[in-house]
């Protein structure tokens, strides 16, 4: 038996994510002021704390050039502004078309199998859907325990270095996760933690939009693919006679047919920019990469 509590239960995680980024796709109804904050106001607050960060890093990087920092310490930076920006492109256009997003899930939402018999005609359908169930779930723990890994690590390094510091000299050395630049010097102690605790808002922001758009995108193709193979399940299994039960049928899976190309089209239309970026920034951080270990 497979109520459609385990579609919200499977995604869990990538509803939460998204919450956080300023999308809701959770089932339900919220008060006004939940409602108005999330659509409204936690994505803007997102944006200005990320980008308070960013254009740090942009002040830094063009300090940098014109001072006469080497290549290689330009190019330390550069991968964190890259993947910043990708976070916050990847949410974006998601953000802007989220009438679109909420069809595609109210969709997924609607034809999942409410329940299957567990029969012996109806074993390998719920195969299908174990199958797509057990990958999405394994997906989302390893992507949350990589980004979880990397947002304490990140986060967590200066301060560790900062103490030993302090341990081995005596001195206070302020460090960051991110190397900024702002107007005012980010190195007075009467400064440091504000600043610190953006970065690290910062940094918790990048690793949600990345593993909240992500993870959808895995639970988008897992279940339309899901669909897929118990409409041709369905096709296969189809009694050959003639009759208006089967004609019946045969419409009903014709007609589930053309909702799952439609889906595979919003998808492909909300995905696409994301997708072009994720190669994008891949190719760059490469080279980035290639170049520094040599």
């Amino acid at each position: 038996m497979r109520a459609k509590t385990e579609f919200e239960k499977t995604i869990k995680l990538t509803k939460t994510a998204l919450f956080l980024s300023g999308i809701n796709i959770f089932l339900g109804e919220w008060n006004h002021w939940t409602r108005t904050f999330v659509d409204s106001i936690a994505y803007y607050l997102n944006i200005v704390g990320l980008y308070f960060v960013l254009i740090g890093e942009m002040y830094w990087l063009i300090d940098g050039t014109i001072t006469g920092k080497s290549f290689v310490e330009l190019s330390l930076i550069v991968p964190c502004l890259t993947i910043s920006v990708l976070a916050t492109a990847k949410v974006h256009y998601l953000y802007h078309n989220k009438e679109s997003l909420l069809d595609v899930v109210d969709k997924l939402r609607e034809i999942y199998p409410d329940e299957i018999e567990e029969t012996a005609n109806d074993n390998d359908q719920l195969g299908i859907v174990n199958e797509a169930n057990e990958l999405l779930k394994f997906v989302n723990f390893l992507l949350s325990t990589v980004s979880f890994v990397v947002t304490m690590t990140f986060c967590t390094m200066p301060l560790f270095g900062m103490a030993g510091e302090f341990m081995e000299t005596g001195k206070f050395v302020v460090l960051y996760p991110f190397a900024v630049k702002y107007p005012f010097d980010v190195y007075n102690t009467s400064f440091w933690v504000i600043v610190y605790v953006n970065q690290f808002w910062a940094t918790i922001i990048v690793c949600t939009n990345i593993f909240g758009v992500d993870t959808l995108f895995y639970a988008l193709c897992s279940y339309i693919g899901m669909n897929f193979r118990l409409l041709s399940y369905k096709f296969e299994h189809l009694e050959i006679k003639r009759n208006d039960r089967i004609i019946n049928e045969i419409i009903v899976l014709i007609k589930r047919h053309q909702e799952l190309i439609e889906l595979v089209n919003k998808t492909q239309s909300l995905y696409s920019l994301s997708t072009l970026f994720n190669i994008v920034t891949s190719s760059l951080l490469i080279c980035l990469s290639g170049f520094n270990i040599t």
